[in-house]
């Protein structure tokens, strides 16, 4: 295999499983493995890593029709990007992809038959040092600190996304809606422990009123992992099969130049819209 298009291949007719060794055969390692080390040997660019890691956004062509729908595609791009990103990036280039819980992600990822979303699989990379009994690259231990805090509120945010996409709500989405964000998210890179802050004591996540301007749709196509300067704004959501990726909002500020209201994008688990009688509990 000499090209990064072979090892594609290789993957989409040869791999069944991610297990580092062939089952049954003591020793042998899997062909899921060693296409991934010589990926590794072949030190992707990022246009590669992103191929892996979102092939149902970039593979168009008929030929590559069997890679949108392939699980160990993904497995290996996210697993390259879990042996060589630096433990500082870890969060920055993976965290996203937690957000993949519905049933639709979830694959057969081992022999043994266990299942896992890929949100889950990703967790798995980011708060495990093994991985189907190999050893992963140590996370130092003030990045580890930092990733398994942000993982604690996981759960919350996977709620309000899934909340936020039923179809009931999409319609909420136009243009002057009412609607509350979350400020000071934990999940933003610069609350970061390994980047100088002592702790999250001082970091206090509230959320407060805005008004919608506009939906982002995520694009077909990007080069780079979910560039805003490759999405779709529209006011409203009219297809239903179309993804929102984020919402842009108006905020009023306090302070100095408040009479100047704040635009911000924010993701689908950083903002509620209000429904019915009570917002708070239409977010349970």
């Amino acid at each position: 295999m000499h090209s990064f298009e072979a090892v594609l291949n290789e993957i989409l007719t040869q791999v069944m499983y991610t297990d580092p060794w062939v089952v049954g055969a003591n020793g042998v390692p899997s062909s899921f493995f060693c296409c991934l080390y010589k990926l590794m040997l072949m030190r992707l660019t990022e246009r590669q890593v992103y191929t892996l890691v979102r092939p149902d956004q970039l593979f168009t062509g008929t030929e590559y029709v069997a890679a949108r729908n392939n699980p160990f595609v993904r497995a290996a791009g996210l697993l390259y990007v879990r042996y060589l990103s630096p433990p500082d990036q870890l969060w920055q280039r993976m965290s996203l992809f937690l957000m993949e819980c519905d049933s639709e992600s979830e694959f057969q990822f081992s022999s043994d038959q266990r299942r896992a979303t890929v949100g889950d699989f990703v967790k798995q990379l980011l708060s495990e040092n093994q991985f189907l009994g190999t050893v992963l690259p140590r996370i130092p231990t003030l990045a580890s600190r930092d990733i398994l805090a942000k993982l604690q509120t996981l759960a919350e945010r996977r709620a309000i996304k899934s909340t936020n996409e039923a179809a009931h709500l999409k319609a909420k989405f136009r243009a002057g809606a009412s609607c509350l964000v979350r400020l000071n998210s934990l999940w933003d890179e610069q609350f970061s422990l390994s980047k100088g802050v002592s702790g999250y004591a001082q970091v206090t996540e509230k959320w407060v009123p805005a008004t919608v301007l506009s939906t982002v749709l995520k694009a077909p196509f990007s080069a780079h992992v979910l560039d805003e300067e490759d999405a779709i704004a529209a006011d409203v959501i009219e297809d239903e099969e179309k993804v929102i990726y984020k919402v842009h909002v108006s905020l009023k500020t306090s302070g100095e130049g408040a009479d100047k209201p704040r635009q911000m994008s924010v993701n689908l688990w950083d903002i509620k819209i209000p429904q019915g009688d009570s917002l708070d509990q239409q977010y349970r």
